[in-house]
């Protein structure tokens, strides 16, 4: 189961012009593990909370860790190596990762986030010490997840149901399942410790939760 400095160097993010405290790598954490756009609008605001080490791509209010393309289903095309280990209070960051696949009639799956030191217990109780009760990750028979689900056509937008065990694309028409979970890597050494949206994902709902990812879609990817 299953990102050069920013572009636009001459460009000072929106934070340092208002002249705000500049983002910690911990605040920048926790903006990830929210599994939604605030991660991205973060990077663009102040694109140094990791320091150098992170290639980003940036258009308008979002920037992301940069890849070739998440959606090619070749591994190299969805990976930035760092360009050194960022520290993050006891979390080593080695790299950024992203997948993206549709699989008719099933619905689409989309991974994204980093390749971290050590195994998935210990990265997993290093993140839940940087985290509010409601993001923190819990452990089920050895794997370490916390998921959620919401319905298309629910007028309040709510992300409510419990969601499909990790890896299993929803059979729920209309159904979109959100957890983040820390695994084991192919990578030896390496825990994967990332989001992941699966099923029924719109175009709308991509560009929300993960802004600049559609720009880069296949033909068959989210309507």
């Amino acid at each position: 189961m299953f990102i050069a400095v920013l572009a636009v160097a001459s460009s000072v993010g929106p934070a340092f012009a208002a002249g705000l405290k500049a983002l910690s790598p911990v605040d920048a954490m926790q903006k990830f593990a929210r599994c939604d756009a605030s991660f991205f609008a973060l990077l663009a605001a102040d694109p140094t909370p990791f320091g150098s080490a992170i290639e980003l791509t940036r258009k308008g209010p979002h920037a992301t860790p940069k890849v070739r393309n998440p959606w090619a289903g070749v591994r190299q095309d969805g990976v930035q190596e760092f360009a050194q280990p960022i520290e993050v209070d006891g979390l080593r960051l080695l790299a950024w990762r992203e997948d993206a696949a549709s699989v008719p009639p099933l619905g689409t799956f989309i991974r994204w986030g980093f390749e971290v030191e050590g195994k998935p217990e210990r990265v997993a109780v290093r993140l839940n010490r940087l985290l509010p009760l409601h993001l923190k990750l819990s452990s089920r028979d050895g794997t370490w997840t916390r998921g959620e689900a919401r319905n298309n056509r629910d007028p309040a937008n709510e992300w409510k149901l419990p969601a499909m065990p990790l890896g299993v694309l929803p059979k729920r028409p209309n159904t979109v399942d959100r957890v983040l979970a820390a695994e084991r890597s192919e990578e030896p050494g390496r825990t994967r410790l990332y989001c992941t949206l699966q099923g029924d994902i719109t175009l709308d709902l991509l560009r929300s939760l993960r802004p600049l990812l559609p720009e880069m879609r296949q033909q068959g990817s989210p309507r």
